[in-house]
């Protein structure tokens, strides 16, 4: 506290108040001489004023240069970029004021002292230590935010009693952290039955995790490994509520890979929240580019009443201020831009300090998120959060890189899956559950047949397995391939009683959000007796809670295809004879004979995709758990090339091509990344600042957590006689130019992202509206204008982007028509 009340000092100098003429008029009134003042940013006058007596004034103790300095650099960033030399070399004594200037910063300071009290606080922070300082610089940077906010500290106008403001102000602190909710919330630890009403008997992974909840005393690292539907989620939940009761701290932040696994997660972690029954409520953020526009998230936000045990306070949905909630629910992206040098990192690394970190999926991400991520592990131990990592298909050699990221040194794992390996306590010791606590479910194999890649030879052979009913998924690589096929179904069954539908990323957000409620509702835990085929890509793969009876997929990396497998026979249920036993029918390769596997390698290393193919190739059925392991490391694993001799050269060449550019990969991460905690020279970490848009997933611009296609979002439009509108049946008539917030907010529900090097830059290159510019939602989006194509189709709206014929509706989503 007493050190964020010195963050605005610069301000108290002649090159501040003269901002202000009417200010300055009343000074130079008493006294206050002006003379020789030039325009200087007050943060970097807060870091050139600041010195050891004038810290001591008010209790603050530093013993040495480098601490002193160190803190007038933090404090000097309080609005989120740290002061660069060259800028404070250009600071003049005339700046800071002559002597009346010193002695009214002099007599604010011993006004604080008094109000403050008699305190000593040693501030003489080790400086190895750098994210001290980072994390101090959130805190600072916070709590001017709060401090700043009408709703909590209305304007006061002309002051006489300096003291009774102070009283009304330490009031007015107390009322905005309750308002919050970041006053410490507490809630009796609970037991797994009691978490989860809805789980009859804990499977045995969830039992090795409760044994575990009684032994955890430090901040540390744990990693889950058990297959696809063991209740790691579940488990996850359960260790953080012990872990911070423990502890007792408060807050959490679960990490998804994508927006819609986030939204679902959300629902299931705000029903957790309020069974927990916490002391004094909680506040739980949904934090995405998108959340203002989920529902679930919406309710929470409308129900004001502050006896709710669990709310969504409007205060944290700004820009940045997601992580700072006490518990959040988002995207991976969100916590990885925390060590990432952009304006407010220290921000999202405060937000984290000392919460408990889940992420799922961690084995989902390439080599540069990856980096990435191992670079936050670090970020996370040093600032004393506990992290827990979950994942079906994880390698040794990736838990052991986890584990050294977090730890700090290399840490031997213990064989077997599933596995349970924790970390934690100033020794980095590693501990794991006995192997009777690490038992598994045994589950049915799953029958591997291979079939053609064209949908329309095995159309009716689907038809026959859907005789006495059930539900199909067909997983395709691009959405183009996933497009065709569902032509080709759609078609087949037109007639039939059977539904097929169409699932992939580039649909306009609105009917995205649409059709991913559909598939909960029609694939998922309750679903009904009703035929149905669904066609999609990679966006039902991972943490959705959906169960097919037969599921069809493209050759992907064998991760993935056990991920994909993870969706199929999922819930305990009475399925039709034709499908009651889980069936994988994978695609065949375009070209079998020479591993050709087509667009596919425009999403994959093709490396990846054929030692996964030849590991499969040959096999008829998976025993799920037990041979996960097995597979995974088979295919990552070089030493087993050895193996496919009539394809070694082959693996060879397409191997060595992979680790190529594998090595400029990492380096791109490594270039885009806070250096170590234990770095000093903090205040050199926003010198080169990268870009701060919070575009998750946007490839293309320096800062971003995703390295993939280059990635445009637009926002599509119909044009007809000149008027622009949100639908193609011109009912929701929108002025681009004129907008308020629910006209952004409608213009968001036809986002559509295009991804591609030949579509995306050009897309990118449409300009973006100034007035867009100026809306936090709208200002990285390009207008896509639709129009009427006359002498096409009935009602078809098509787009000409250079030489790209693109058309869009519900049904299809965005497709480029090949002329």
């Amino acid at each position: 506290m007493r050190l964020a009340a010195l963050h605005d000092l610069g301000k108290a100098t002649p090159s501040f108040q003269k901002k202000s003429p009417g200010a300055r008029a009343k000074l130079e009134q008493e006294g206050f001489v002006f003379a020789g003042a030039s325009e200087q940013y007050h943060g970097d006058l807060t870091s050139c004023i600041l010195d050891k007596e004038s810290l001591a004034t008010i209790g603050l103790i530093c013993s040495d240069d480098n601490s002193i300095f160190n803190i007038k650099m933090l404090l000097g960033g309080h609005h989120g970029l740290y002061p660069e030399f060259r800028r404070l070399n250009r600071v003049l004594p005339g700046d800071m004021g002559n002597e009346k200037w010193v002695e009214a910063r002099h007599a604010m300071l011993d006004f604080l002292s008094s109000t403050l009290g008699p305190l000593q606080i040693d501030l003489s922070i080790d400086d190895s230590n750098g994210a001290t300082f980072v994390v101090l610089s959130g805190l600072v940077s916070v709590s001017d935010w709060i401090a700043s906010a009408e709703g909590f500290f209305p304007y006061a106008g002309d002051i006489s009693d300096l003291r009774e403001y102070g009283e009304a102000a330490r009031l007015r602190a107390s009322d905005a952290i309750n308002t919050l909710r970041w006053s410490t919330a507490t809630c009796d630890a609970r037991t797994f039955d009691k978490m989860f009403d809805e789980i009859e008997e804990p499977y045995p992974l969830q039992r090795a995790v409760e044994e575990i909840g009684h032994t955890l005393s430090d901040p540390g690292i744990l990693i889950i490994e058990a297959p696809m539907g063991e209740g790691k989620t579940e488990a996850a939940l359960y260790l953080m509520e012990r872990w911070n009761s423990t502890l007792h701290k408060n807050g959490a932040y679960i990490a998804l890979p994508t927006q819609a696994t986030a939204n679902q997660m959300f629902s299931r972690v705000l029903g957790f929240l309020r069974g927990a029954r916490y002391e004094n409520g909680v506040n739980l953020a949904l934090v995405h580019g998108h959340a203002s526009m989920d529902d679930t998230y919406l309710q929470l936000k409308i129900g004001r009443d502050d006896e709710e045990d669990v709310r969504a306070t409007e205060w944290f949905d700004y820009r940045r201020r997601g992580l700072l909630s006490p518990f959040g629910v988002g995207t991976i992206d969100q916590a990885l831009l925390s060590v990432i040098p952009s304006k407010y990192f220290f921000v999202r690394l405060f937000g984290l300090a000392g919460k408990t970190v889940i992420l799922d999926e961690v084995h989902a991400y390439d080599l540069y998120t990856s980096t990435i991520l191992d670079k936050m592990l670090e970020w996370l131990s040093a600032i004393g959060s506990n992290v827990i990592l979950l994942s079906a298909t994880l390698t040794d050699e990736r838990c052991r890189q986890l584990l050294k990221a977090y730890a700090g040194r290399e840490l031997e794992i213990a064989p077997g899956y599933p596995r349970i390996s924790y970390c934690a306590g100033p020794s980095n010791s590693l501990q794991f559950p006995s192997a009777n606590q690490t038992g598994i479910r045994r589950q049915a194999p799953i029958k591997i047949r291979w079939c053609p890649a064209e949908i329309s030879t095995i159309a009716d052979e689907i038809a026959i397995k859907l005789e006495g009913g059930g539900c199909v998924a067909i997983i395709c690589n691009t959405v183009r391939k996933a497009q065709m096929a569902y032509h080709v179904l759609e078609e087949r069954f037109r007639s039939s009683d059977v539904e097929v539908g169409l699932f992939h990323s580039r649909y306009m957000f609105k009917d995205r959000m649409r059709i991913e409620d559909d598939c909960f509702r029609k694939f998922g835990r309750n679903r009904d007796a009703k035929r149905r085929i669904l066609v999609a890509t990679q966006v039902i793969e991972q943490s959705l809670d959906l169960d097919f009876d037969l599921m069809i997929t493209e050759v992907a990396p064998i991760d993935l295809i056990l991920q994909r497998a993870g969706r199929l026979h999922r819930h305990m249920r009475i399925r039709p004879e034709p499908l009651s036993s889980p069936e994988l029918w994978i695609m065949e390769p375009d070209d079998a004979e020479h591993l050709d596997f087509g667009s596919s390698e425009n999403v994959y290393s093709k490396y990846t995709l054929m030692k996964s193919y030849l590991v499969l190739r040959d096999k008829n059925r998976i025993e799920l758990p037990d041979k996960i392991k097995d597979l995974i490391e088979k295919v990552y694993s070089p030493h087993s090339d050895r193996d496919y001799a009539e394809r070694a050269s082959l693996l060879q060449e397409e191997r060595e091509r992979m680790e190529k550019a594998a090595t400029g990969v990492e380096d791109a991460a490594y270039s885009t990344i806070l250096p170590h905690p234990s770095k000093s020279q903090f205040w050199k970490y926003t010198s080169n600042r990268r870009s701060d848009d919070e575009s998750e997933e946007h490839g293309d611009h320096l800062g971003s957590t995703r390295l993939g296609l280059p990635t445009a979002r637009a926002i599509v439009l119909f044009e007809h006689d000149g008027r622009r509108y949100l639908d193609c049946c011109m009912r929701s008539p929108i002025d681009i130019y004129d907008l308020g917030k629910e006209d952004a907010c409608r213009l968001m529900g036809n986002e559509v992202t295009i991804t591609g090097h030949s579509l995306a830059p050009l897309v990118d290159r449409i300009p973006t509206p100034s007035n867009w510019k100026k809306q936090a939602l709208l200002r990285l989006h390009h207008p896509l204008i639709f129009r009427t194509d006359h002498g096409g189709e009935k009602d078809r709206w098509t787009a000409r982007v250079g030489p790209h014929l693109l058309t869009i509706d519900s049904e299809y989503g965005l497709q480029e028509v090949m002329e």
